[in-house]
């Protein structure tokens, strides 16, 4: 059976160490008494923290509309929160630890999913999603996989019953390349 071109962006299945995913709570510009945010963040989207200038030393999380650079990225949202959502003060976010599918932007029917195998690729769509589901656009873009810097390595396939490792929209387990989770020894944006 042929894959399904479904984006949804990134989802964690496991941790590095092989134990469940990690989630963590941060929070959102609202929380600290900003004007609320006002962009939505769609489940399995990059997230990174955005330093709040009007109050010292606070970061709060924001989406994140481009391929993040080092440093920057806090991990990919583990829910849904709808644009300007006042009663949602802080989001979940699946942590930089963990391992993520992600399905491939491929359309071509030849590609071999072990051909991407230990590359490292940045996102594609990742600023959009579908607010009936919730769900991020969001999928590799396998026509950049290189072996130099990129946000995420591909390090397996992930593929459900019936799916294939050949053809179009391959889905990929992934994780983050070191030195692009956020820490507080790089500045934020």
């Amino acid at each position: 059976m042929a894959n399904k071109n479904f984006a949804c962006g990134a989802h964690a299945i496991e941790s590095l160490t092989g134990e469940a995913p990690r989630i963590e709570r941060y929070p959102l510009a609202q929380k600290l008494g900003r004007a609320v945010y006002a962009t939505a963040i769609y489940k399995g989207g990059i997230v990174q923290m955005d330093y709040n200038a009007t109050v010292t030393g606070i970061y709060v999380i924001v989406g994140q509309a481009t391929n993040a650079g080092a440093g920057n990225v806090l991990g990919c949202a583990a829910e849904y929160y709808k644009a300007s959502d006042s009663t949602t003060n802080t989001i979940a976010v699946w942590t930089p630890d963990n391992v993520f599918a992600i399905q491939g932007n491929n359309t071509t029917t030849t590609t071999n999913a072990n051909l991407y195998y230990q590359k490292n690729c940045n996102v594609t769509g990742q600023a959009s999603g579908s607010t009936v589901t919730g769900l991020s656009s969001m999928q590799l873009k396998l026509s950049g996989a290189v072996t130099t810097t990129a946000m995420f390595r591909i390090i397996g396939q992930n593929h459900d019953v019936g799916e294939s490792s050949t053809g179009a929209y391959s889905k990929f387990k992934c994780r983050f390349n070191f030195g692009f989770a956020y820490t507080d020894d790089v500045t934020a944006v």
